[in-house]
């Protein structure tokens, strides 16, 4: 087995370009060093080093040899990060469930703040329809779950209403819908509604079906390629809706029962059981999404 001090050596050697300076860092003799690269050649029955030269040079076999060094070294290094990490409390591995709909900016900041905070810490994201949301934090698949709130209270998980997300009508072009100027509510129910459902059967309460047919999806986007394809209408993110807008595909509808546009509260769901100190950051995080925007 090969000495991880003497692997050191070698990369600090190669780094620093010499053996007094990677005895210098490493805070050795350089004797010390010398002795550390010989033994791993011995070790390795290779010439790591070409000492004809003023300047330590590797050999084609030290050059082989230094990548899996330094792999080596990586993976140990990420090893002490890890087990420092699990002595605090720190959770090996945290899932988060996420409705689609929450494209945000802000969410994307968190996934990068995680990755500086918890290198070591093994994050999964789940794109999931909100009504699924809650059964997989009750049943321990996911720590935490960012969803539209339901219209009843679950008093099997902890709910925090973190805001509100505002939601447009919205159609294809060439939809009949979009050549009326003014739309009441008995001018949508000869069309097809497209509603979003979960996996598990149930829907968004916010959005009761007032059309006599309807089309459902657990995925927004799959609503987006219903819609451009003209099969119905929908209520859609007002944000995610006006990128769509921008590409000519669809428009927003001109309908009078909405004063103003429908916002549904979004909440965070967490487990009624203890959480640990990481779930804990992302939980802090998330009450910030709506913040200022």
């Amino acid at each position: 087995m090969y000495s991880l001090d003497h692997l050191r050596m070698l990369v600090e050697t190669v780094e620093t370009g010499s053996f007094s300076a990677c005895a210098r860092k490493i805070g050795k003799v350089q004797s010390a060093v010398s002795q550390g690269i010989a033994s791993l050649e011995i070790d390795m029955n290779l010439e790591l080093f070409d000492r004809t030269t003023r300047k330590p040079t590797l050999t084609p076999e030290g050059e082989y040899v230094l990548e899996f060094a330094r792999t080596i070294l990586r993976q140990v290094d990420d090893l002490q990060l890890a087990t420092a990490s699990m002595t605090i409390g720190e959770e090996m591995r945290v899932c988060l469930a996420v409705d689609r709909a929450f494209e945000l900016p802000r969410l994307q900041q968190l996934y990068r703040d995680f990755s500086n905070k918890y290198p070591n810490t093994e994050l999964e994201v789940l794109s999931v329809a909100s009504p699924d949301i809650y059964d997989l934090v009750k049943s321990g698949r996911a720590n935490v779950g960012l969803t539209f709130a339901k219209l009843d209270i679950d008093k099997d998980v902890e709910l925090c209403g973190i805001g509100n997300m505002p939601f447009i009508a919205v159609c294809a072009t060439d939809h009949p819908l979009a050549q009326k100027q003014k739309i009441f509510m008995h001018d949508v129910i000869p069309y097809r509604q497209l509603l979003l459902r979960g996996a598990s059967g149930f829907e968004l309460g916010h959005f009761p079906k007032m059309s006599t047919l309807a089309w459902y999806s657990n995925d927004i986007h799959r609503l987006y390629s219903m819609l451009i394809s003209g099969c119905g209408w929908a209520y859609i993110p007002a944000y995610v809706a006006e990128g769509w807008i921008s590409k000519g595909k669809i428009e927003r509808m001109d309908v009078l029962f909405d004063h103003k546009p429908w916002s549904p509260p979004v909440e965070i769901v967490s487990p009624k059981a203890s959480i640990g100190p990481v779930t804990a950051w992302v939980i802090e995080e998330l009450k910030s999404l709506f913040d200022n925007d």
